[in-house]
């Protein structure tokens, strides 16, 4: 899952749709705090972990 949307980003740049790739890319550390961490409901915290989180 996290792969394609990392290859959508890339489509996305490559045919210069800058906020649409924009938007995904902010949106990719909260996916993949709640692929981390699916029972915490505070997104702050699952933004938290995944920035400290190596």
């Amino acid at each position: 899952m996290i792969i394609q949307l990392v290859q959508n980003i890339k489509k996305a740049l490559e045919s210069e749709l800058y906020f649409v790739a924009l938007s995904s890319a902010l949106t990719l550390s909260d996916i993949c705090g709640k692929a981390a961490r699916p029972t915490e409901r505070s997104s702050k915290k699952r933004y938290i972990y995944g920035m400290t989180k190596r």
